[in-house]
């Protein structure tokens, strides 16, 4: 990908990522994405409080997500700090822990399909994801999906699904084809189940952490921006191939 140094403004960086990730799907890439935003660095600093989703910061989550660095299985990593939507504590956290720990992970910055998304710029990424098979891991919503056809639903408990990496896994693992492209919703928890879903299907799928992209497109509108006549109105609909 080309390096976000090189990028004049977010916007710009999320227009080139997007048209590379649309790319690598249609052609059948086989690649792991997760993502380490704002939530996932306070619960690995080990602070207290909730995500936007309610989902509590806690200290054994913490410690899993951190293995996800410190061993990593080879999963492109999102790293979201530095952000004005970021609070300065979780930057902080995120800086110090890399600068110590030095986990050998690549790292992706922002959030490209995230991004894309709220700028009205992720329909090249939509209509590629119509080009395979998917596995949805996430919530009971996604199966009012108008996008795309989900052809598998792992549905995952809200706030809690981290603590069931184990039996999500092996859902996946039942339903799975070769070349699937499994797109995880599924909290903090997205993290732990492509680390451990990895080493599995290296070579047989794509993996990636889609956050909150297609909460909208169920009728489910869980973020601030979704929330917004203006978006809803001028920019949602630029989204939709």
């Amino acid at each position: 990908m080309v390096h976000q140094a090189a990028i004049n403004t977010r916007d710009q960086w999320a227009e080139i990522a997007i048209a590379v990730y649309a790319a690598m799907i249609e052609d059948r890439m086989h690649f792991a994405q997760a993502a380490y935003r704002d939530g996932e660095w306070y619960c690995i600093g080990g602070s207290s409080g909730k995500t936007i989703n309610a989902e509590e910061f806690n200290p054994e989550l913490g410690k899993l997500l951190a293995r996800t660095l410190l061993e990593p299985v080879g999963q492109w990593c999102v790293l979201w700090w530095k952000h004005p939507k970021m609070g300065r504590q979780a930057s902080n956290i995120a800086a110090k822990w890399i600068a110590t720990h030095k986990p050998k992970v690549r790292w992706i910055p922002d959030r490209p399909v995230s991004r894309a998304n709220e700028i009205g710029m992720a329909a090249p990424f939509f209509r590629a994801c119509r080009s395979r098979r998917v596995i949805a891991v996430g919530p009971q919503h996604f199966s009012n999906l108008s996008l795309f056809d989900v052809d598998e639903l792992v549905v995952v408990p809200p706030r809690v699904a981290w603590k069931h990496t184990d039996s999500v896994c092996e859902q996946v693992m039942r339903v799975h084809q070769k070349d699937d492209l499994v797109l995880f919703a599924a909290g903090m928890g997205s993290n732990l189940m492509i680390w451990n879903l990895w080493p599995r299907l290296r070579g047989q799928a794509t993996l990636l952490d889609v956050g909150a992209a297609l909460d909208p497109y169920c009728g489910h509108f869980s973020r601030g921006v979704f929330r917004e006549p203006g978006w809803q109105e001028n920019i949602m609909p630029r989204n939709i191939p």
